[in-house]
């Protein structure tokens, strides 16, 4: 027979921490919750531990086109309420992304067919029910 183990993460958050962002462990990995963006002119370097990132309401109008590049553990995307039209198609590498929330963001049409693509996701973990 076969044992299956659970690996628990044992990561540590950055030290110094990250501009804009606070950082708690989990037992998966590394989430981050990031507010102010808008004003960075410098998206913050999440590292390839990260498994959960809200940005919810930071005022952004466009993600970093490398930016989910490392995060191919990422688990989970919190970005309500801001002012993204677009998403990177780097999004699209992600296999692990469960929960993906959009709402309150002008997503113009080219964007739905990327969202329909990322099969494993479910929104009912999203705070709004807002749906176009």
């Amino acid at each position: 027979s076969t044992t299956t183990t659970t690996t628990v993460f044992q990561g540590q958050c950055p030290s110094p921490p990250l501009s804009f962002c606070s950082c708690r462990t989990t037992a998966l990995g590394l989430a981050f919750t990031c507010t102010g963006l808008a004003n960075s002119s410098v998206f913050p370097s999440l590292p390839p531990t990260t498994t959960e990132l809200n940005i919810s309401g930071s005022g952004l109008s466009t993600l970093p086109a490398t930016l989910f590049d490392p995060l191919r553990n990422l688990r989970a995307l919190f970005a309500e309420d801001n002012r993204l039209s677009a998403l990177p198609r780097s999004l699209l590498n992600i296999t692990s992304l469960q929960a993906l929330c959009l709402g309150g963001n002008p997503l113009d049409c080219c964007t739905q067919p990327l969202l329909s693509s990322l099969t494993a996701v479910d929104d009912a973990s999203c705070s709004s029910s807002s749906s176009s």
